[in-house]
């Protein structure tokens, strides 16, 4: 699965997890690897990587390949992305654009 120093079990487990779905859907789909990733726009090693479950994969190259073979990202369909990200949006305009430091209390009593 590549290098795990510094990565916590749970994410390597869900990195795991997420590349299965890609390796099923280019089989059933028939596309070799060297296919999906041409498709992707990556290497045949970046694919292969995703598909081991590789920490080091961008996120992004995950999504896109995951994009290519249909899959639901984040357990929706495209539409329904569209409504997460639109409710995720509002949401983010509720709080405040910058979070400062909250100031110390001053300690003068010498």
């Amino acid at each position: 699965m590549g290098s795990t120093t510094g990565h916590d079990s749970r994410s390597l487990s869900g990195v795991d997890h997420s590349g299965r779905p890609g390796r099923q859907g280019r089989r059933a789909r028939r596309w070799n690897q060297i296919e999906l990733a041409e498709r992707a726009g990556i290497s045949a090693n970046t694919l292969r990587s995703i598909e081991q479950g590789a920490p080091s994969s961008t996120i992004g190259i995950v999504f896109e390949v995951a994009v290519l073979l249909g899959l639901d990202l984040f357990g929706a369909g495209a539409g329904e992305l569209s409504a997460l990200v639109a409710q995720g949006r509002n949401q983010l305009a509720l709080l405040p654009k910058r979070v400062r430091n909250r100031p110390r209390d001053l300690q003068d009593d010498f």
